[in-house]
């Protein structure tokens, strides 16, 4: 049976669950504390805990300023992810 190749996208879906469960792990957060930061009901948060691939960038980034996660962590594959950010922290800081 020839071996199946994984595609970058759950390469990298698997890579961003992984550092999110890692930093919540670390921090002690409860999924309800999560879930509240990001405005979600807990079904919400866990579903795309399960799917991190459908957490929207600015869902990325209040979690990834929740969680302290550092900037060395590239949370985004997006191929204009930082533009999208340069955006986004513009809008944070107003």
């Amino acid at each position: 049976m020839p071996r199946v190749r994984v595609s970058d996208t759950k390469k990298k879906t698997a890579a961003l669950k992984g550092v999110l469960g890692e930093y919540i792990d670390l921090k002690g957060y409860s999924d309800e504390f999560l879930a509240n930061k990001l405005g979600y009901c807990m079904k919400t948060f866990k579903d795309k805990m399960q799917n991190p691939d459908k957490f929207t960038v600015r869902d990325i980034l209040i979690l990834s300023n929740t969680l302290q996660i550092p900037e060395s962590v590239n949370l985004f594959y997006r191929s204009n992810s930082e533009e999208i950010l340069k955006n986004l922290l513009m809008g944070i800081k107003q």
